[in-house]
């Protein structure tokens, strides 16, 4: 998950949420160990080391990996061998208790709060996704591509380049 951080501290942060079927969703076990006794403001620091599966814990073209197998058991819905949608919430980083996000642990997540420009909050870049599972129509294809060039190599050169053209 890519997001714009210029900086290595200056951070933007959201919950992401994965659904096999579009419409049950769990959401990654999202830590924040941000110290709550002062709000971060709109330009200060985050140290990334007291975050975990928050979307935004690392600056722009770094992006934060996420393990599907953190969610694996959490809901009979959600299949981690299957996910077809992810969702993205943008956190709400007021220390405010009337309308703070938590994380999975109960901790209030501290993020730039409120914001001194309109665009505050994060700013989805990209999302990658490594080792994913082909689908079965592009498993034959490659199958299919395999097996000609075998047959090729079989078969030796072709009748126009044994002519010599």
């Amino acid at each position: 998950m890519f997001e714009n951080g210029f900086a290595d501290n200056f951070l933007e942060l959201a919950f992401v949420e994965v659904s096999s079927n579009g419409a049950d969703f769990v959401r990654l076990p999202a830590i924040s160990l941000t110290p709550t006794t002062a709000q971060v403001g709109s330009f200060d620091l985050l140290d990334s080391t007291n975050l975990y599966n928050l979307a935004g814990n690392f600056r722009a073209g770094f992006g934060t990996p996420f393990d599907l197998s953190d969610v694996a058991g959490l809901s009979p819905a959600v299949d981690v061998t299957h996910i077809n949608f992810v969702r993205v919430i943008d956190v709400i980083g007021t220390i405010n208790p009337a309308f703070s996000s938590l994380g999975s642990l109960g901790n209030r997540v501290n993020d730039p709060y409120a914001t001194a420009f309109a665009s505050g909050g994060f700013d989805l870049d990209a999302v990658g996704v490594i080792n994913a599972v082909p689908e079965p129509s592009t498993l034959a294809l490659a199958g299919l591509a395999a097996a000609i060039c075998l047959l090729r190599r079989r078969r030796g050169p072709s009748h126009s380049q044994s002519r010599g053209r």
